[in-house]
């Protein structure tokens, strides 16, 4: 005898009597449809008490129901995900038209001022003598057309405030606030040099172009 038969003559068995007159035929179709469906496609055949199928039928469901959940919370991490991308790029997008639209509007400034200082040294340099009132001698023209290289030909990143000396020369300045003040001043021969930062005080009567040049872009992106 199979064991197969033993099972259901067991379950037979505890069945009541009216439900033991379950004719053989009814009885041989559930043993085949058990058997058949435990078996596996070399024809061996695995048993698997009723309770222990319902058990994996459950565990099965429970596992197709988690693989869902996470499905969907991937999903939704991979929409958030495109959602930030999207406001990162719009926002590196703005930030960028920002910093262009003020460049372009300090470089708008910064060529007003150009002009505006090339008025002023064509001025300084129509000045007659003693136009102080103190005897101060007029300007050489090579000295105008120097300071006018100086501010429009050089790599100069910023426009100063220009005025004339009684030591025939030309002052260039730069004061960001009251603690921090650099002073160029212009000679036919030389260029002086002056930076106060805070208390400390910095002096060259005789400095290079270039390194006057580099004094100023330093000292204004700083201050």
């Amino acid at each position: 005898m199979s064991i197969f038969t033993k099972i259901f003559n067991v379950k037979r068995e505890q069945m009541p009597l009216n439900d033991q007159k379950v004719n053989n035929e009814s009885w041989e179709n559930f043993y085949n449809d058990i058997k058949y469906s435990s078996g596996t496609a070399s024809g061996s055949v695995i048993l698997k008490p009723v309770h222990s199928l319902e058990s994996n039928y459950d565990y099965d469901l429970e596992l197709n129901v988690k693989q869902q959940l996470l499905e969907e919370r991937v999903k939704s991490v991979e929409e958030r995900q495109k959602a930030l991308e999207s406001t990162h790029t719009e926002w590196i997008n703005d930030l960028e038209s920002k910093v262009n639209f003020l460049e372009r509007e300090s470089l708008v400034k910064q060529k007003e001022r150009l002009r505006k200082n090339v008025d002023i040294l064509i001025e300084i340099g129509q000045l007659e003598d003693n136009w102080n009132q103190y005897g101060a001698k007029k300007f050489n023209q090579n000295l105008i057309y120097k300071c006018i290289k100086i501010i429009n030909e050089t790599d100069l990143q910023y426009q100063p405030e220009i005025f004339p000396t009684g030591r025939e020369s030309i002052q260039f300045e730069y004061e960001p606030d009251d603690d921090h003040y650099l002073e160029i001043e212009i000679f036919e021969d030389r260029i002086k040099l002056y930076i106060r930062i805070d208390s400390k005080i910095i002096s060259d009567n005789k400095v290079e172009l270039q390194k006057v040049i580099n004094r100023v872009n330093e000292f204004q992106s700083k201050f």
